[in-house]
């Protein structure tokens, strides 16, 4: 498979065209330079550009983030960019409206206001006339670049400290609650908004060899550590389960009252905090970004791939019990503020869900700790917008071992492996 493809490009009348629904027609673009986004690593799902617009006539700047295909096709077909993009659109222009609609009429308070989502400025999925077809290179979302206003993502292998965890697990819960409000309170408008960003979309490398090869490279690692090896043959049958899974038909079923929009890539770089001037330890405000594969399912399945691959070692050891106990209570907390009726949604099942979920994730878990903790001057060869194919369990990081390893004792001391 050749990997020369038509790179995605933004123009000075794309930007036009992007901003003109939200700006009016008459708006000009007088000039525009881009500069890329995100370190090597950081993101394989797009191409990210830092874009400042110099809108005319009165050279207003208007700095802003462009989110693009990747210029590979591996990623490209990995991340199916061909509905994901439009699925991410429908987020920022159907959802998020939603979300806000919905904390309005109930009278939220404004301290308790979810606002997670960017401000988006124009998406396209196309650059020819749009009739519902695939995405394609001529894709492009505009979105408010959140670095202008101190928001900054948290250091991706090291993890984030315990106030930075309990402040995601507020907001996290916040923003399944609200979806779950939506499908009580407007069945409709929930069918016509968030479901409809909620396709299921099984990402795989390549083929069933290449996917076996790839997770082979992971148990060779692994088997060269004691706190693996005598757990090896567990660990290898819940390799196969997964891998058989993502080249079947299946897709996770909702398990109500709890199924809600599951963001499904919850990781350290997909959210943003906000501080006061260089007070890195108290962040006032957060977000969360690249909403590319979301689907309708258990909320757990953030809740835990977050807790595992995203926070500082030790915090999960020390701290599970409460920081899901915290989600937990947010999430009735926003339900009950936002009027529905929170009988059902006992802990009792909650801590059942939690149980069948956790176990689903140790692939997942052990797979994406590799990019996750990479080391950031030895990672994708430099590249920009790096080749998921090009991962190898050869480079992995000594970061990698530990985190692995806490996920191997925690799963086996829960009853999960």
């Amino acid at each position: 498979m050749t990997d020369s493809i038509k790179e995605a490009t933004l123009t000075k009348s794309d930007l036009e065209e992007l901003l003109r629904p939200k700006f009016g027609e008459s708006i000009t673009v007088d000039d525009f330079s881009t500069t890329f986004l995100t370190e090597p690593g950081d993101n394989y799902g797009s191409t990210m550009l830092a874009v400042e617009v110099i809108l005319g006539p009165n050279k207003e700047k208007l700095p802003l983030v462009a989110k693009l295909l990747p210029p590979n096709e591996m990623s490209r077909q990995l991340f199916q960019c061909h509905i994901t993009v439009r699925k991410e659109i429908d987020i920022y222009t159907l959802v998020s409206p939603e979300f806000s609609r919905i904390q309005r009429e109930n009278g939220v308070p404004l301290d308790k206001v979810l606002d997670v989502f960017p401000e988006c400025y124009g998406a396209r999925a196309t650059r020819e006339l749009d009739i519902g077809q695939p995405a394609d290179e001529g894709s492009a979302i505009l979105l408010e670049n959140l670095k202008i206003s101190g928001y900054e993502n948290g250091d991706r292998i090291i993890g984030l400290d315990l106030k930075h965890s309990e402040l995601v697990m507020k907001k996290l819960a916040r923003f399944h609650a609200t979806a779950i409000a939506i499908k009580i309170k407007k069945p409709q408008v929930f069918k016509q908004t968030v479901l409809k960003t909620c396709k299921y979309v099984k990402g795989t490398i390549g083929s069933l060899e290449k996917e076996q090869e790839f997770y082979g490279g992971m148990l060779k690692v692994l088997k060269a550590f004691p706190v693996f090896n005598k757990h090896i043959n567990k660990i290898s049958a819940a390799i196969e389960e997964d891998i058989a899974d993502r080249f079947n038909d299946s897709i996770p079923q909702p398990r109500e009252p709890f199924a809600s929009i599951v963001h499904n890539d919850f990781w350290t770089n997909n959210m943003m905090f906000q501080y006061k001037s260089k007070d890195h330890k108290n962040p006032i405000g957060f977000k969360i970004v690249d909403y590319q594969v979301t689907f309708y399912g258990s909320p757990l399945f953030d809740l835990i791939f977050f807790l595992f691959t995203s926070t500082k070692l030790g915090i999960v050891s020390e701290h599970f019990e409460r920081l899901v106990k915290l989600y937990y209570d947010s999430l009735v907390d926003c339900l009950s503020l936002l009027d529905c009726d929170i009988r059902p949604f006992s802990f009792e099942k909650f801590q059942e869900e939690l149980e069948d979920i956790a176990p689903q994730l140790l692939t997942k878990n052990l797979m994406m700790l590799l990019p996750i903790t990479m080391d950031k001057t030895k990672d994708m060869k430099n590249e920009s917008s790096p080749k998921v194919g090009d991962l190898d369990f050869s480079s992995y990081s000594e970061e990698y071992i530990k985190k692995s390893s806490q996920v191997v004792t925690e799963y086996v001391k829960r009853g999960w492996l």
